[in-house]
């Protein structure tokens, strides 16, 4: 990959390849700002399960943005 140029990659992913030498961080202690996520589903009195499932994971994935809306 040397010589490729620059990139940005989710932590999780790039973890691996700077802990083996293959990249090197150009910029650390800089993130990319955050953004939104939203959850959009019709309202019904009977929410399936399966969405209900998936709100709750989501809030627990993306703590931040739970606590901001």
């Amino acid at each position: 990959m040397a010589g490729l140029g620059i990139g940005l990659l989710p932590r999780f992913q790039a973890a691996r390849f700077v802990a083996d030498g293959c990249l090197d961080e150009v910029l650390p202690g800089w993130s990319k700002p955050l953004v939104p996520v939203n959850a959009l589903f019709a309202a019904s009195r009977y929410q399936t399960p399966k969405i209900r499932t998936f709100v709750d994971h989501a809030k627990n994935a993306f703590p931040a943005a739970a606590a901001a809306g």
